[in-house]
Order: C-alpha cells, then structure tokens, then sequence
C-alpha cells in the first residue's frame, strides 16, 4: 500500500451467460454496484451513462458502457472526500464523455 487516496480505473468484465441479460448501462450498474440506488445519474446515452456516488468512505465518478462482449467501469475514487468542487466534477465528464 502505496498511501495512495486516489485514483482511476478501467474494470472490463466479459459478458459470460450470466451477464448476457445486461443489455444498457442502466442494467449494469443496478446489477453491479451495491449503492445503485444511491448513484446520481448525470449524463445518460443509448451506450454509457455517466454517475456519481457519495458516502462516508469517499467520492466516485464513473462512466459504464456495454455492448455484446462486455462491460467496461471508467472510474475516478477518492477516497479522502465525499464531494467534489464543481469545476473538477465537470471536467471528469468531459473526460469520461470522450472515452470511447
């Protein structure tokens, strides 16, 4: 352990039968993030959706796309933080938006 408190990831997770039935992002993120049901959905296409979660033990923005092969997570977490100033938050879209 680096004492590292931030930090981005890419998770990619192939579709296997039992993840077939996950066609959106919607159907990935209800399927695959415990706190679903407290995510914030900012940004919602056809083929991604951009969220956020806050809670005690840190922030995390992320994007999820899916298509046939799989699933893909772009995440930012820091974990030293429940919020994120407003200029940081938008710039993270921006990035995310133009991941592929």
């Amino acid at each position: 352990d680096t004492g590292t408190n931030e930090k981005f990831d890419l998770m990619t997770i192939s579709k296997t039968a039992q993840l077939e039935t996950l066609k959106t992002p919607r159907d990935a993120l209800n399927a695959l993030i415990e706190e679903s049901n407290e995510v914030n959905i900012l940004k919602e296409e056809n083929n991604y959706l951009i969220y956020d979660l806050s809670n005690k033990t840190g922030y995390q923005l992320g994007k999820i796309m899916v298509d046939d092969k799989g699933i893909y997570i772009f995440g930012y977490v820091n974990l030293t933080t429940n919020t994120m100033p407003y200029t940081l938050k938008t710039q993270w879209i921006e990035k995310f938006i133009k991941l592929i």
